[in-house]
């Protein structure tokens, strides 16, 4: 199956008092229709400026993507004019930001957002799109949509708002949904409804979710392959079943193991205790030499700190970004 969106690389800069800094690099990636593709890493990883990057809304200046193809569809997005940005947006890409209260307009009622977001790419009346937004609204799984579509945001529940940013961001049917932190400040319960939701509406629309999270668990239930991102640039790619059993990066294997365990290991009759990495993510204009990851890599050697490695195929159809594991490929 071929991909419906190709990215190859990347490269977002924001300029600062010494100039251009590199905030994302290189990334490269495809998604295929219909599937979820997960970009995972802390706080400061890339991975909003990544997917802000693709939709292009980030502001210019002080931002720049100076280099890259963002191919949708075989169109590359980068050569787009702002005006048939528009067009895309909403239409064949939509997303999700990550918190709905800021994202959401205070002063509108959310069926006044709901009604707009559809005519901007729907030649519907206005009737036809407040009946299109109930339905949405329905969809969604609003209570009482024909009611509740006159709410404004502050009446709703923090679950019910990122609800009506769904509603919103599939009023234009698109082709991908980039889902940046759908579940974040949401109670356990209301995430698992709301993972839920996006699964069934994916189902429903064959459309492809790019995930945007910190949280492995989410990635566990959703996604089919997933990119770990470290310090602007990915470090390592592989099906979400693989990494999970044999993450080849020490920072993926950091990640995993700061992640709670809802079982523990009865054969070994012992506790998993949680590992933290050391240290926080380098600000852009402060990466080290070498790998950006060995100052707080635990199995970090020389090389590490001199030379950067690149993102390679290992095995199976999986990638990384450290000697490490592409010495032991060579040698299998």
């Amino acid at each position: 199956m071929s991909s419906i969106l190709e990215v190859r690389g990347l490269t977002t800069q924001f300029s600062g008092p010494k100039g251009y800094v590199t905030v994302v690099e290189n990334v490269s990636f495809a998604m295929k229709p219909g599937a979820t593709l997960a970009i995972v890493g802390e706080s400061g990883s890339g991975k909003s400026v990544t997917a802000m990057s693709l939709l292009r809304v980030l502001p210019e200046p002080p931002a720049r993507i100076a280099a890259g193809k963002v191919l949708l569809s075989g169109k590359d997005l980068l050569q787009l004019g702002e005006q048939a940005m528009r067009r895309v947006r909403g239409r064949d890409i939509s997303m999700i930001f990550q918190e709905p209260m800021t994202s959401l307009n205070p002063v509108m009622t959310i069926g006044g957002q709901i009604v707009e977001a559809i005519r901007e790419h729907r030649e519907l009346s206005a009737d036809e799109a407040r009946a299109e937004a109930v339905a949405l609204l329905d969809r969604v799984r609003i209570p009482d949509a024909g009611h509740r579509i006159d709410d404004y945001p502050h009446r709703l529940s923090g679950g019910m708002r990122q609800r009506v940013m769904i509603a919103m961001a599939l009023a234009g049917r698109p082709k991908i949904l980039i889902a940046d932190e759908p579940t974040t400040a949401l109670d356990v319960t209301v995430q698992a409804q709301i993972l839920a939701l996006l699964a069934r509406l994916q189902s429903e629309f064959g459309m492809g979710i790019l995930l945007i999270t910190h949280n492995l668990g989410v990635v566990a239930q959703i996604a089919q392959r997933v990119l770990v991102m470290y310090a602007g640039r990915i470090v390592e790619e592989a099906p979400v079943r693989d990494l999970f059993q044999d993450p080849l990066h020490p920072y993926t294997e950091g990640l995993l193991g700061a992640t709670p365990r809802m079982y523990q290991d009865a054969e070994a009759g012992a506790r998993h205790r949680l590992i933290d990495i050391a240290g926080i993510v380098p600000q852009p204009d402060q990466l080290p030499p070498g790998c950006a990851f060995a100052p707080r890599c635990p199995k970090a050697f020389a090389r590490c700190r001199e030379e950067r490695p690149a993102l390679l195929p290992t095995r199976d159809g999986r990638q990384s970004a450290c000697f490490l594991t592409q010495n032991t490929a060579a040698s299998a």
